[in-house]
């Protein structure tokens, strides 16, 4: 399976994460939004799965308008030490490609 070939089944507005087969990031970022990136959609997929970041949430008031923005990166360890509401998660979908 191609890289190309994976992208047509999937959906866009997921997150996607692809690395080369040495480990260096190629891309990050929403599916629909690769196609900005100059990556060759014909390369071989060596290996796909889940990858998870785990931040800590901030809590912003102002006024009468809360919300939660991003802080620092937990690790997967580390989690139990939290709530889980003080928590977010970002899911990807990794695709490792073959060199």
């Amino acid at each position: 399976m191609t890289l190309n070939d994976f992208v047509k089944t999937a959906i866009n507005s997921d997150r996607l994460l692809v690395m080369d087969s040495n480990g260096k990031e190629l891309y990050r970022g929403f599916i629909g939004c690769l196609q900005y990136k100059d990556i060759d959609g014909e390369r071989e997929v060596k290996q796909c799965g889940i990858s998870a970041e785990i931040y800590t949430t901030k809590t912003m008031k102002k006024g009468v308008a809360v919300w939660k923005e991003q802080g620092e990166r937990v690790p997967e360890e580390n989690t139990s030490l939290y709530k889980y509401s003080d928590l977010q998660m970002l899911v990807f979908i990794k695709i490792i490609l073959e060199g």
